[in-house]
């Protein structure tokens, strides 16, 4: 073991004591060696089940951790987290018998949604996206499928992205054909409209084909964010819920040359009374401007001004970020891969007045076998102490998932400092 390695394996160890972020255990998930997080199973038939980067695998629900996961037969399937073994088991609960999609998963408390569509863009059916619900039994802790699948948007797109506003309508959000587009239910779950392209003013809806949208519901309202690589901008756009389908409102929210790249989650916190939005995002400036953002955390309170802080800079080489919020303790915690895969990392701070300290953060899912971790994912919802949170990712080259998992406490200044210090030794 290396002397870097194992300063980086003890101090994170050190650093999660201090903050309260203790695993199950008591201790961080950790594989044998110096490792850390877990090995989990092996998959086939998808490269990276894990990703697109607006998505979410993961909800928790009943005390368990439940995620879409591939078996070895190449189909979709609940799993849950065995919280003792780290590991994940199998349920007998099948979700898209497509191989090749990927989904977004949404637990409002009742019914479990999951919206799955192949990533190309075409307009083959083995690719549309369609809507599955499920209904949870407590008492066997088993989810059975309610309808499904219906079609909500025809073709393929690189991502779907589902949430539910305030009034029950379920919403949709994806990138095709040069343009953003939406789709909502009507009277029922199991009707939908047709897909429409995103109608606000005041931004620019021309996209290249390669970015990306995603939505969350907020206060009221339903909010889209997306990148623009043809005029360097990320945009927000937002309606009231109950409002036309034509009532957009339109923001952008960064415009420089290099700003924009197809990196995007988004999050809000249910009930929040300030109404915030928040969201990670990459951006593609290039490697000879080490100073510049990478990772960028975009912050929209009531007022509407966005707010903005440096999470890592282009030096640190990372991608592919998701953000968790514990409104409990206050917090929000942002993972990040490596560029080109490696390991996961973690950085946290505090929810009202975010700040990260420099450099990469806290190794979260790293293994020497496996070099090349990538496409954190993780849950909608926001997290608690009791729930604690997890995130699942894959190595591509080797088709295996690996995960962590851990409890929550407090962000305190003086272990984050204590860990910088030790790791620039």
């Amino acid at each position: 073991m290396s002397l870097r390695r194992f300063l980086m394996q003890l101090t994170l160890a050190f650093v999660l004591a201090l903050t309260g972020a203790l695993g199950p255990s008591q201790s961080p998930a950790t594989a044998a060696g110096p490792d850390t997080g877990i090995v989990d199973s092996a998959y086939a038939g998808l490269t990276t089940p894990t990703s697109e980067k607006p998505q979410s695998k993961l909800w928790y629900n009943d005390g368990r951790w439940w995620a879409d996961m591939l078996a070895a037969d190449r189909g979709h399937y609940i799993f849950y987290l065995d919280r003792a073994s780290q590991q994940w088991i199998k349920t007998a609960t099948r979700l898209d018998s497509r191989t090749k999609t990927k989904s977004d998963c949404l637990w409002d408390g009742t019914h479990l949604y999951v919206a799955s569509g192949g990533g190309l863009e075409s307009t083959s059916a083995d690719l549309d996206g369609v809507l599955y619900r499920f209904s949870y039994d407590a008492a066997t802790k088993t989810y059975s499928r309610d309808f499904g699948p219906i079609t909500i948007r025809p073709g393929g797109a690189e991502t779907i992205v589902i949430d539910k506003d305030s009034t029950g309508r379920l919403w949709i959000t994806y990138a095709q054909a040069g343009e953003i587009y939406l789709n909502h239910s009507l009277d029922t779950e199991r009707q939908w409209g047709t897909p429409f392209p995103m109608p606000a003013g005041g931004v620019n809806e021309h996209i290249s084909t390669d970015d990306i949208a995603t939505l969350v519901a907020f206060n009221g309202k339903v909010g889209v964010v997306w990148s623009n690589q043809l005029d360097s901008t990320v945009n927000f756009a937002f309606h009231a819920d109950g409002a036309a389908d034509t009532a957009w409102s339109g923001e952008v929210v960064l415009r420089d040359p290099n700003i924009a790249d197809d990196h995007i989650n988004l999050k809000a916190v249910p009930g929040d009374p300030s109404g915030r939005v928040f969201a990670v995002v990459k951006t593609s400036y290039p490697s000879s401007t080490a100073d510049a953002p990478r990772i960028l955390l975009l912050t929209r309170p009531a007022d509407g001004r966005w707010q903005r802080a440096v999470v890592s800079t282009v030096a640190d080489h990372q991608t592919r970020p998701v953000i968790l919020i514990d409104p409990s303790q206050q917090q929000l915690s942002v993972f990040s891969a490596n560029e080109g895969g490696g390991a996961i990392y973690l950085k946290q701070a505090a929810l009202a007045d975010p700040h990260f300290a420099p450099g990469k953060g806290t190794p979260f899912i790293s293994n020497a076998s496996y070099t090349m971790i990538d496409n954190p994912t993780s849950t909608k919802q926001t997290i608690s102490v009791a729930s604690g949170l997890v995130v699942l990712a894959s190595d591509e080259p080797h088709m295996q998932y690996l995960h962590n998992a851990l409890n929550l406490g407090p962000v305190t200044a003086p272990s984050q400092h204590v860990y910088l210090a030790m790791l620039r030794r």
